[in-house]
């Protein structure tokens, strides 16, 4: 009887359900920039989620054997990655398989065996589009295409992405939006003096041609009599030879007093960057979001943008900065020029810059959304 009674009890209480999930990750132990960081925050996030039953597959600890052979052209490498990948999937036997896009070459044989694997899941997040660019490696532009038409779900990280992608590769699974996180000024302390001289300015990213530091250098050229200073923030070792070329033009143009190579800061060196900087320039090509982009404007920068990618999500409409033509040099010059001798109008951007960063949600937003999508998504097995 007490044994019939515990049981009519135990059966009407409510049973907690933690889905199996299983995500691709390039390193496990330390925050980066950009894709790399969110997806560290999104590990974080699930693991410590009462939800899921969390684990990774960290790329970087595949043995060493298969590092062995690493390299970008080397088919017995992918062939062998290919191999672990499936053997940890097949392992696991996950409801919900997250996969970053970076990876897509590495589970192309999950994603060809995606019948065989019944009742799993497969998220693909997309964070860029270098993968459908002419100059990319045929076969990572194939196992990104299989990837997207394979998955249940596909993770965009702004509308923009999901705009520019929509057209250009067929895929059957569900679309979300889902906007990373940001390292956001935490007090609403200000120290900043506006108005300084020379004026700050502020550019952040990884030296390389998409960044198109060479045409804030070449804009600067043409108001080099205004007092202001540029600080370059970020790696100058991803493309060495476009490295030296920025090099060359500033000392071709007199600007070598001007212009200062800070390399790559911490957070907090970069935190002091911020405060110190009047205005922050980044004309990318095609940022997919631009985290930068908040974190600067929740320092109350203004920002000089291009009208391009993630950066007219953030930006249009918001009267924190100016979105300005791709690759027009005479554009970008016209608006240092005005700005550069407004410090009125610099603050007042800054102000709208900040309202803006706040409606856009942290860290733990994102991970709070990838959870309700991972618990919908395992609920309509």
């Amino acid at each position: 009887m007490i044994f019939i009674m515990l049981s009519r009890v135990v059966s009407k209480m409510p049973k907690s359900k933690n889905i199996r999930v299983l995500m691709t990750v390039s390193r496990s132990d330390s925050p980066r920039t950009g894709g790399e960081k969110s997806n560290w925050y999104l590990q974080q996030g699930l693991t410590r989620s009462m939800a899921c039953d969390f684990k990774v597959i960290d790329f970087e600890k595949a043995p060493y054997w298969i590092h062995l052979f690493r390299g970008r052209v080397n088919p017995i490498f992918f062939l062998m990655i290919n191999v672990w990948y499936c053997y940890h999937i097949f392992s696991y036997k996950p409801a919900i398989f997250i996969e970053d896009h970076y990876f897509s070459r590495h589970c192309m044989l999950v994603n060809m065996l995606l019948p065989l694997l019944g009742h799993i899941k497969i998220f693909f997040l997309v964070r860029d589009l270098r993968f459908l660019q002419a100059s990319t490696w045929a076969f990572f532009s194939l196992s990104f295409k299989l990837g997207m038409k394979r998955a249940n779900t596909v993770v965009f990280n702004s509308e923009a992405t999901k705009k520019a992608l929509l057209p250009r590769v067929a895929f059957n699974g569900a679309i979300k939006v889902i906007y990373p996180g940001f390292d956001k000024h935490q007090t609403l302390t200000f120290n900043r003096v506006w108005g300084s001289t020379p004026v700050s300015l502020l550019f952040a990213g990884v030296i390389r041609p998409l960044k198109e530091l060479d045409l804030v250098i070449h804009a600067l050229a043409e108001v080099k009599s205004r007092s202001w200073v540029l600080h370059i923030a970020g790696r100058s070792d991803a493309d060495p030879v476009y490295f030296m070329h920025i090099q060359k033009e500033i000392q071709r143009l007199g600007l070598h007093e001007q212009v200062h190579f800070l390399g790559q800061l911490d957070r907090k060196e970069l935190e002091q960057a911020y405060q110190q900087a009047e205005l922050f320039i980044l004309p990318s090509r095609n940022e997919a979001f631009g985290q930068v982009f908040l974190e600067a404007m929740s320092w109350k920068l203004p920002v000089l943008a291009s009208f391009s990618g993630g950066a007219v999500e953030i930006l249009e409409h918001s009267g924190g900065g100016l979105l300005l033509p791709v690759g027009d040099v005479h554009a970008w010059a016209q608006a240092l020029e005005g700005l550069l001798s407004d410090a009125q109008m610099r603050e007042s951007m800054g102000e709208k810059a900040w309202q803006r960063s706040e409606q856009f949600g942290g860290w733990q937003q994102m991970v709070d959304s990838f959870v309700l999508l991972i618990q919908k998504r395992d609920a309509d097995a």
